[in-house]
């Protein structure tokens, strides 16, 4: 059995017979061996750091479950669609869906123009009503033209005139350089106090208001909207003095009508209502009793009586009356007609002016 003395002694002589071109590749060998090895444990740390990192995620993955498990069970279950139906299925949502108008109907608003209102000069109580009026109606039509207020003050600005028109331009300036708010009801109050002054205004509603009294030919609801115009000059009232002042001002008849229901209407649109309704029968109930009363229609002949050669007559119809006939005397004395017996024209005047006619006032061979 050979010792290690005489491997190494061996190798040792297996180096030394080595001729000098065998000793590069020897090197090569023993580099090549190196870098494998080094490759090797390279591959091996990738695959092991590959390895981590899904742990790594696995565990993170795990935490995330764990917590929107316990969300699960504290919370009902949603999800986007879910929330999106429910969303769906509100009121608001319902109400948005009813407003927002279809497309032809968006087309027809965009042509629509509203009509220009009428020149405001201040002149009386109506007029500023009604040109107030016409402007929120122009807004109501085309909202999109009009979509603040400052906006809806400037168009409206444009068809004022004369003291007016004058007196608003100053006090916008005056309220452009204190940078006031400029609203549409601070406008149209502008505007009123240009009508009249507010005291006087007021003093002039409440005395029409005390004296205000539903008339004959007026309907219930034209009086109502009088008395709301007084009534917006004046303090506010609350609903039942205004249901109370409207019955204590409507006709008589009307006032007994509504005493006979077992309660008067709370609201004053409801008592204008019910009002309107017994207003109707009570005029249909007068015309009917007015026809009933009215008397029967008799035609009456007219007869005449002759009283000294005139015709007078003795009776006559209302409507229906005959023409009256003319009376030609005849002479009882030459027989003639168209005179009497004591006028000259008679050729008998002479000798029959002291006769007495047979049946006249006496009987024949009597004195």
């Amino acid at each position: 059995m050979p010792d290690g003395n005489s491997d190494s002694s061996q190798a040792g002589s297996d180096a030394q017979n080595r001729t000098p071109s065998e000793e590069p590749r020897a090197e090569t060998m023993r580099d090549a061996r190196g870098t494998n090895e080094s490759d090797f444990r390279l591959l091996v740390a990738r695959e092991e750091h590959a390895l981590l990192v899904r742990e790594e995620e696995f565990q993170r993955l795990q935490r995330e479950i764990i917590a929107m498990r316990s969300r699960l069970n504290s919370e009902p279950l949603s999800s986007p669609m879910v929330e999106h139906q429910k969303e769906l299925n509100t009121p608001q949502a319902a109400h948005k869906r009813r407003a927002s108008p279809p497309l032809e109907a968006t087309r027809l608003k965009r042509s629509l123009r509203p009509k220009d209102p009428t020149i405001f000069k201040a002149a009386s109580l109506k007029e500023h009503c009604n040109f107030v009026r016409e402007c929120e109606v122009a807004f109501q039509l085309t909202p999109d033209n009009f979509p603040t207020e400052p906006t809806r003050v400037m168009w409206a600005m444009q068809y004022l005139e004369g003291e007016p028109k004058e007196a608003w331009y100053t006090r916008w300036e005056r309220m452009l350089v204190a940078q006031e708010p400029l609203t549409w009801l601070a406008f149209t109050e502008f505007l009123l106090d240009q009508v009249d002054d507010p005291v006087n205004r007021r003093i002039d509603a409440a005395e029409k208001y005390n004296t205000a009294n539903q008339k004959r030919d007026q309907t219930v609801r034209a009086f109502a909207t009088y008395l709301d115009a007084l009534e917006s000059q004046m303090p506010q009232y609350n609903e039942a003095q205004l249901v109370m002042h409207l019955f204590a001002k409507l006709r008589p008849e009307l006032r007994r009508a509504l005493t006979n229901y077992h309660q008067i209407p709370t609201t004053r649109e409801a008592l204008i209502s019910l009002a309107s309704t017994l207003e109707r029968n009570v005029n249909k109930s007068n015309a009917i009793n007015s026809t009933q009363q009215r008397p029967a229609t008799v035609t009456h002949t007219t007869s005449s009586k002759t009283v000294t050669g005139h015709t007078t007559p003795a009776s006559s119809s209302n409507t229906h009356a005959e023409p009256q006939r003319t009376f030609v005397p005849k002479c009882y004395s030459c027989g003639q007609m168209g005179h009497k017996a004591n006028d000259p024209v008679c050729k008998n005047h002479t000798s029959s002016a002291n006769k007495t006619p047979v049946g006249i006032g006496r009987v024949s061979g009597k004195d």
